[in-house]
């Protein structure tokens, strides 16, 4: 551009005066071709040569990175030196008719990809048996030397602590729930800001679930139904029975049959975060008393146990607890009465709980064992075949008892009653029993009987003349 001035002489009238102007003459904007954003991993290209644009202008080119610290440019090469954008600008100089100009591009420096592996940075379930419960996870292994950063979803499940220099995370569970932690690593060198690494930590605590009070009922009374326990759970309740006999549950519903006592557990299945628990009451149900007839005293012989006969007829199915107030009389051998010697005693006895019905009243029962009586012994016996039959000698007794004689004595001899008739010549042995009377005891005693052929005929001579 210049400056014209015009100047005006003075007149005799006018003084001389004078004014300017600037004159410019514009370049010529010269056309280029265009340049593109470059985009390249660090990695990979550390360097690349600029290639200048085509342009109708001949001036020369220059390169300027916004930040050398991210780009730097020497003449037409540009470095990369770490992960980042910056915009190159482009200076064309004047050249002739055409004036400079400038354009601009990016380039984007694409950092390293770190090699990630997830480590013990694991989905994990924790027990919460105590609030708050410590523990700790592993990072993420990196090949990127950046800073982790971690996150609760829920600091109020689940908080974040410090990083130990083993590359440790303290974890504080607080409450049952989940939470996800997301992992990021920083960018770091040339290695660039790490996507999420989300995992989920699962807190899991037992409820507390109500005490329910123990239970007393009369055998026959009607069903109950019973709440279950409170709970901070909302998982479902089943109940059960450790003697479905003396009392069955169903459907928080109780029905009493026998006489005893039952143990009932009511279980919460696991809901959520929400683990099983149970609780149990006890429910005793009281029988009804039986009924027992008159009681008889009773009779034992020596050696003998008492049978079902022997005791008071009830209504319950219980069985019979006796004590010996004389044991050297009678005796309780095995929860059974057994006579020990001739006399009198009683016994204390009460009926143990059966079904419906509890325990009876003890009662006292006299007791008597009879005597052996006193009895003469049997002689052995020596018969002959074709004899006639023998009759045994019943022997001297104080028992008026009848008296029974057996033999296994097949082919030697016959009984009926007490006559014994011989058939074969032998030997066998003969139980004469007494049979027991209201006074003494059954005895009995054995003798052998031995039978012999009879002698063979002797020849006679006689003289004829």
């Amino acid at each position: 551009s210049t400056e014209i001035r015009a100047v005006q002489s003075s007149t005799s009238s006018w003084l001389s005066s004078s004014t300017s102007m600037t004159f410019t003459v514009l370049a010529q904007k010269p056309t280029f071709t265009p340049i593109n954003d470059i985009s390249f991993s660090i990695n990979s290209i550390s360097t690349l040569d600029l290639k200048d644009p085509t342009s109708t202008s001949q001036g020369s080119w220059t390169y300027t990175s916004s930040d050398p610290q991210i780009v730097t440019v020497a003449g037409k090469k540009i470095t990369a030196l770490k992960p980042g954008v910056v915009v190159i600008t482009a200076r064309q100089g004047r050249w002739s008719f055409f004036g400079s100009h400038q354009t601009t591009f990016k380039v984007f420096i694409e950092a390293v990809k770190a090699e990630l592996a997830t480590g013990n940075f694991i989905d994990t379930s924790i027990t919460l048996t105590s609030a708050p419960q410590f523990f700790q996870l592993g990072l993420p292994k990196s090949s990127s030397p950046g800073t982790w950063t971690v996150t609760s979803s829920d600091p109020t499940i689940v908080s974040v602590g410090a990083i130990s220099v083993e590359k440790n995370l303290a974890m504080t569970a607080l409450k049952p729930g989940k939470a996800k932690l997301s992992a990021i690593q920083a960018a770091s060198g040339t290695f660039g800001q790490s996507t999420p690494i989300e995992i989920t930590i699962n807190v899991n605590a037992r409820p507390i679930v109500g005490v329910l009070p123990n239970i007393e009922r009369v055998a026959g009374d009607p069903a109950l139904t019973f709440l279950f326990p409170t709970s901070q759970s909302q998982g479902s309740w089943s109940a059960t029975s450790s003697a479905p006999n003396v009392v069955a549950v169903k459907d928080g519903t109780l029905t009493f049959g026998d006489a005893g006592s039952a143990t009932i557990t009511t279980t919460q299945v696991a809901d959520g975060n929400w683990l099983s628990a149970s609780s149990s009451f006890e429910v005793r149900v009281i029988g009804l008393t039986p009924t027992v007839a008159a009681r008889n005293p009773i009779v034992l012989t020596i050696g003998k146990k008492t049978d079902s006969t022997d005791f008071p007829i009830s209504n319950s199915v219980g069985k019979w607890i006796m004590t010996s107030a004389n044991t050297a009389i009678a005796s309780v051998v095995d929860g059974e009465l057994v006579g020990i010697a001739a006399g009198s005693t009683t016994i204390s006895t009460y009926q143990e709980s059966a079904g419906k019905y509890g325990r009876s009243n003890i009662f006292t029962i006299d007791v008597r064992v009879k005597p052996n009586p006193k009895v003469d012994s049997l002689p052995d016996l020596v018969l002959t075949v074709g004899a006639s039959p023998a009759t045994i000698a019943l022997p001297t007794s104080s028992s008026s008892g009848a008296w029974i004689f057996t033999s296994n004595s097949s082919g030697i001899f016959s009984l009926s009653g007490n006559k014994i008739t011989a058939i074969g010549a032998g030997r066998a042995a003969v139980v004469a029993r007494q049979i027991e009377t209201d006074e003494f005891s059954e005895v009995s005693q054995t003798f052998n009987v031995t039978v012999k052929l009879p002698p063979a005929p002797k020849a006679t001579a006689s003289a004829s003349g």
